[in-house]
C-alpha cells in the first residue's frame, strides 16, 4: 500500500499533486526539493470549506508522467 495517497493533475498553470493530509504535504514538498531537486512553482492550502486539500505545483515542462514516476519511486521507498 502506498504511503502517500496522491492525486496528480494538470491544468493551464502547471502540473500539481494533491494530498488531503498536511503531514504528507509537508514531507512530500521536502522530498521533492531536497532529494529530487525539483522547483516548486506554487503551493496551495485549501481550507476545510474547500475539502481541505493541499497542492504542490510544478512547471509543465517536467511532464505529468515524470511526476507520476517520482511519486511511485517515493511510495516504493517508503513502503
Amino acid at each position: 500500500m502506498p504511503k502517500y495517497n496522491v492525486l496528480v493533475g494538470e491544468d493551464s498553470f502547471g502540473i500539481f499533486i494533491e494530498v488531503a493530509d498536511y503531514n504528507d504535504y509537508d514531507e512530500l514538498e521536502d522530498i521533492f526539493i531536497e532529494q529530487y531537486d525539483l522547483d516548486v512553482l506554487a503551493v496551495q492550502h485549501a481550507d476545510k470549506s474547500e475539502n481541505g486539500k493541499y497542492q504542490i505545483w510544478f512547471g509543465q515542462s517536467l511532464g505529468i508522467e515524470f511526476i507520476k514516476k517520482v511519486i511511485d519511486e517515493i511510495n516504493n521507498k517508503r513502503a
